[in-house]
């Protein structure tokens, strides 16, 4: 399990090095490496998090195709495809993602992959003194240390860009009200059939009963994901406001091993939906199921 720790942790400081990225700058300051006397790490949130999904692919030791199963789950919960990330940080979750759905053929040649064969292999190299220290500490025993540490090769591909999420042009002009009471709509018909306790959450949190939806905790939250999608626009269209209802979605309901599987598995196929083209999109029971409560809403 530290093992694969340690190689996720490299494998992320390859590209901040080469690029100095906030967001990934952001998490590998909170994947702290000091230890405790019992060997833990201090940030138990994050410890405790990292065991479960490193027991979620599998107890025993792991393959190198399972260990970036469990850097996925992880970049789900802290580095997700949405608006506060920055696009290096968007690019690289994306590519990871893709990566766990390819065939072994596909996968070998692609950079991100084999910059992760990289990190486990530098990890595992008898030479390589696995130092506790931060990466980013300032101090000069900061220096003296990582002296004996051999330096893990700074990235020299990037991921590749995300695709552009491709845009039917339907007409239509939904407002972030609208959007956000289609989300709702959108969730319920799931929680209805399914009485998923992730939905459920989300449902108790987010329906505004008698408050506006203003008044909710995490408006501030969505209105910055329209702002995003919609590109300080007024309204977006129907599959603009699916990829509002994506972003929120990664931060709720991420895929990995703290929340159910159907929760999951709907969080993911929403984030596959929106990448899709236009005709593919329409084929899946996402978008027909979206469809039904953006006329319920627009009253068409």
């Amino acid at each position: 399990m530290q093992s694969n720790y340690y190689a996720m942790t490299e494998f992320m400081e390859s590209y901040y090095w080469a690029t100095k990225d906030d967001s990934l700058g952001d998490i590998l300051g909170s994947l702290n490496m000091w230890r405790n006397d019992d060997d833990t790490l201090f940030d138990k949130a994050i410890s405790d998090d990292w065991e479960k999904f490193y027991d979620d692919i599998s107890q025993q030791d792991h393959t190198l195709f399972e260990g970036f199963l469990v850097v996925e789950q992880f970049v789900n919960e802290y580095l997700a495809d949405y608006e506060y990330s920055t696009e290096l940080a968007r690019n690289l979750t994306y590519t990871i993602r893709k990566i766990c759905s390819m065939s072994v053929i596909e996968r070998q040649s692609n950079p991100v992959w084999l910059n992760w064969l990289e990190a486990v292999k530098w990890v595992c190299n008898p030479d390589v003194v696995k130092v506790n220290e931060s990466p980013f500490m300032t101090s000069k025993r900061k220096d003296a240390t990582m002296a004996h540490k051999k330096e893990f090769p700074v990235a020299k591909v990037m991921p590749s860009i995300r695709p552009v999420i491709f845009d039917q042009s339907d007409g239509l002009q939904i407002t972030q009200n609208q959007n956000y009471f289609m989300m709702i709509s959108f969730l319920d018909q799931y929680f209805q059939s399914t009485n998923n306790p992730d939905l459920k959450v989300i449902l108790t949190e987010f329906t505004p009963g008698k408050r506006t939806i203003s008044q909710l905790d995490n408006w501030s939250n969505w209105n910055d994901y329209f702002i995003g999608v919609a590109h300080n626009e007024d309204t977006v269209n129907s599959v603009q406001a699916l990829a509002v209802v994506c972003q929120f979605m990664q931060v709720w309901v991420p895929d990995n091993a703290l929340h159910t599987f159907f929760g999951r598995k709907l969080t993911q196929d929403i984030w596959n939906v929106i990448y899709m083209k236009n005709e593919a999109r329409k084929q899946t029971r996402i978008w027909k199921n979206w469809t039904l409560s953006v006329k319920k809403i627009l009253g068409v």
